[in-house]
């Protein structure tokens, strides 16, 4: 099993155990501590579930807190049909809740775990509590504009299936370089790098990570599962913002302030990585949220 491969390996993703249990037809793998209220961490791209360690750390005391490889994500399997909708996503997380029998819990998400997030909002509306999204509109809001087609331009390098493989990996995956001084400027993302590369090394798992962005062209086709994306949330949402994100138009951020259904909170420092360059922040944002 590749959760045992992984404890051996030499570049460990988090410092918690791994645990592991079948959620649908896949293996997920996830990291669990703690005791309390249950918090979910859902990470993003280019990243992984080690990546809210310092915070779990902090919320354990008092919550149990759940960090899932995302479906297609090392050492979470591959699905077999390659679905990697924000839909299907959305569905793997509440089954999961349910496979560790809890029936009410936060959803925290970055990036497209933010996104994850708000869908569950819709999809899940009497057993998730709150959301808390970091450095991603909500989908009603992003919309098409000069602005952002420069700002997140990976999108389109990624549409192309060859040609994003080739990108990704080419110069021992100097893209990712790229990608991390251009979105957290003041991210060391040196170790993050390591530690992605190393999972992208493993059979097929750029394809799969890739394989979100490659799932965009089929979603906005599909006319009902769109409208449910953009319904927006009824539960208490908070919303916190790198305002150094090279990745994001802010002005979308601006726009989700005038719904009263949001409640938007700002770094001025932190860049798109948000939960690892002001990870005080964060734990204390969360805190009072979850408290309130």
């Amino acid at each position: 099993m590749e959760a045992t491969q992984m404890q051996n390996d030499n570049i460990q993703l988090s410092k918690f155990n791994i645990k592991q249990t079948m959620v649908g037809k896949l293996n997920y793998t996830y990291l669990q501590e703690g005791k309390g209220h249950p918090i979910f961490f859902l990470h993003g791209f280019p990243d992984h579930a080690g990546a809210w360690d310092d915070l779990i750390t902090e919320l354990a005391e008092s919550n149990t807190c759940i960090s899932p490889f995302l479906r297609g994500y090392y050492p979470t399997d591959i699905p077999k049909d390659h679905d990697y909708s924000a839909l299907r996503i959305a569905e793997d997380i509440h089954a999961l809740a349910l496979k560790l029998d809890l029936k009410e819990y936060t959803v925290v998400g970055h990036d497209w775990g933010a996104t994850v997030a708000y869908i569950m909002a819709n999809l899940y509306p009497l057993h998730v509590k709150r959301v808390i999204a970091l450095n991603m509109p909500h989908p009603k809001f992003l919309k098409p504009s000069l602005k952002l087609l420069l700002k997140a331009r990976h999108i389109l390098y990624f549409a192309n299936r060859s040609k994003s493989i080739t990108r990704l990996s080419k110069n021992n995956y100097a893209y990712l370089d790229t990608l991390y001084k251009r979105w957290s400027p003041k991210l060391s993302a040196e170790q993050l790098k390591l530690e992605m590369v190393h999972c992208f090394e493993k059979p097929w798992r750029k394809e799969a990570a890739l394989g979100y962005y490659w799932q965009l062209g089929k979603e906005r086709k599909q006319k009902e599962r769109l409208a449910l994306y953009q319904q927006l949330p009824t539960i208490p949402t908070l919303v916190l913002i790198g305002q150094k994100d090279g990745t994001v138009d802010l002005n979308q951020f601006k726009k989700m302030e005038a719904e009263h259904c949001f409640n938007l909170r700002y770094h001025n420092e932190a860049g798109h990585f948000l939960h690892r360059e002001a990870t005080n922040f964060c734990i204390q944002q969360i805190q009072h949220f979850i408290q309130e």
